[in-house]
């Protein structure tokens, strides 16, 4: 080929593949930057002079940074404080966040902040924010600003289904600043209290932030906690709330030996997921999530455990199949929401176990009226000597408590009973049966035996349970003279006696009990004595 022809190759050729090449690097040329989001200047007002510095990212990507002060030669003192803490720096600072700025001196000169990234630690450029004040005196009073501390949260599920963060709302206001909080996005997952309030100095003012995982997917939420105050005036808070969901799940037991006086397991179930679910493979093992009415042979959903003390699942003995052969084995499968599995095994020993526990009365039953108390005492009968642990299901929360008859003392011996008494408050409760099982385990040399009884509480109303005869009484007597009559208080319970008599006879009538004291037992009378004196010409109708 002659030079001609090779000049005119280059020609057609060389210019579109340059162009090309234009092409495809043009496009890389214009990749966004990640940057910080700052003002270029902060001017601090009011009295003392504050104010807040937001810093964000262009991409809302998180940057770590330092804040460092730099003052104008010459300068006599440091009077720029950030985050109450130093007048100098602070490292450590993660974006979205607010810098609380104060002015503790009258400044000469405006003060410059540096912000700059340690992570990451390049390609981030500095960003300088000029700070200055409008007047007013450090340290006075007055009208202010109300600050936050810290200026963001950044918190996850780590610590349990629910966890709780604190903010202080602060100010150097010697005048109270009211202020009301609201969210830029109103989440289920977050509660903040107290919704309102005031501020003054001296007194900060804790808000309590509430994070439920509850049903979420694992990632991160944000939102904005904003306290309104003043005529225009309001702080933003940033707050994010990651999700973390484990990919491992666990159980805790993950096995048991059954005999006729252990017929049910409690389990704790740790999970990457809210929810949970479990299915039996045998006709003698049924399911009783925590707070369900009753025990099924597969679950729906249901929640995890929030921590290693609270059991999410009992396992329990089916008496109403055929009694399985000693020996079998039967599973339970649990399963998170992400498809992780852990399984329970238990043996089932009939009456060839090593020893057995159980407790009667089973089940419990314990009536009282509303807004009254009731008492039962549950004998532990136990084959083996050991250490007695007890606890109720979540349903009877608030409701039934117990007591070990032997005080703290909780080691039973073999061959012998074991009482638990058990009290029962059914202050603010509705008429209705209130359920929920006492589960009783006795260790002994490392083997753990137990017993369950069902507890069914009955709150009944008060209608019928007192009444009084006569009634209604009426009680004559000529002018400026006495009488008596008697009245008599039929009771279906035992207790104590009280009485009050309407404002418009406590002048000239009064009350004594018969027996001279005031306790009744139920089912007998109770006699009252009521005096009357008509001075005055007074007539009157008890």
């Amino acid at each position: 080929m002659d030079a001609a022809h090779i000049r005119l190759f280059t020609s057609k050729f060389a210019l579109p593949i340059l162009a090309a090449a234009l092409l495809i690097a043009a496009p890389l040329s214009g990749l966004a930057q990640t940057t910080f989001v700052a003002p270029g200047t902060v001017t601090l007002q009011f009295n003392p002079p504050s104010g807040n510095l937001p810093v964000s990212s262009s991409d809302g990507s998180a940057i770590t940074f330092t804040a460092t002060v730099n003052y104008a030669s010459g300068e006599p003192t440091q009077w720029l404080r950030m985050n109450f803490a130093s007048t100098t720096s602070l490292s450590g600072l993660t974006t979205s966040t607010n810098i609380t700025l104060e002015a503790v001196a009258n400044p000469v000169s405006p003060a410059t902040i540096v912000l700059h990234a340690t992570s990451p630690a390049s390609g981030i450029a500095d960003v300088s924010i000029t700070v200055s004040t409008s007047g007013g005196n450090p340290g006075g009073g007055g009208t202010s600003t109300i600050f936050s501390n810290p200026g963001s949260v950044t918190t996850d599920n780590t610590g349990g289904v629910v966890t709780q963060q604190t903010v202080q709302l602060q100010t150097n206001s010697s005048t109270a600043i009211a202020f009301t909080l609201t969210s830029t996005t109103p989440t289920s997952w977050l509660t903040v209290s107290p919704g309102t309030g005031s501020v003054v100095a001296n007194s900060p003012v804790n808000l309590t932030l509430q994070f439920n995982s509850f049903g979420l997917s694992a990632g991160p939420v944000t939102t904005n906690i904003v306290v309104n105050y003043g005529s225009s005036q309001n702080l933003t808070i940033p707050v994010s709330f990651t999700v973390v969901n484990s990919a491992v799940l666990t159980i805790n037991p993950t096995s048991a030996n059954w005999t006729s006086g252990i017929t049910s397991t409690s389990i704790v179930v740790t999970a990457g997921t809210t929810y949970v679910t479990a299915v039996s493979n045998a006709a003698w093992i049924v399911l009783q999530p925590a707070g369900t009415p009753s025990p099924v042979s597969s679950t729906g959903l249901f929640l995890a455990s929030q921590n290693s003390s609270t059991p999410a699942l009992t396992v329990l003995y089916n008496t109403s199949v055929a009694t399985p052969t000693v020996g079998i084995q039967g599973t339970v499968t649990i399963k998170d929401q992400n498809g992780n599995a852990a399984t329970f095994t238990v043996t089932y020993n009939g009456t060839g176990g090593g020893g057995t526990v159980s407790l009667t009365p089973n089940p419990v039953t314990m009536t009282a009226n509303v807004n009254s108390s009731a008492q039962a005492t549950v004998t532990l009968n136990s084959q083996v000597s050991g250490t007695v642990n007890a606890f109720l299901s979540s349903s009877l929360n608030n409701i039934v408590t117990f007591q070990y008859v032997n005080g703290s003392n909780n080691n039973v011996t073999a061959g012998s009973g074991f009482g638990i008494n058990l009290f029962a408050n059914s202050g603010g409760l509705g008429a209705q049966t209130y359920s929920g099982t006492l589960t009783v385990t006795v260790t002994s040399n490392g083997t753990s035996y137990q017993a369950t009884t069902q507890i069914n509480f009955v709150v009944g109303s008060n209608n019928g349970t007192v009444s009084l005869t006569p009634n209604p009484v009426t009680i004559n007597a000529p002018v400026n003279s006495s009488q008596q009559t008697t009245v008599t208080l039929n009771s279906q319970v035992t207790g104590t006696v009280g009485i009050s008599l309407s404002s418009t006879l406590t002048n000239f009538i009064s009350y004594g009990f018969a027996n001279g004291n005031n306790n009744v037992a139920a089912g007998t009378g109770f006699g009252i004595t009521l005096f009357t004196n008509s001075n005055g010409d007074r007539k009157s109708v008890v």
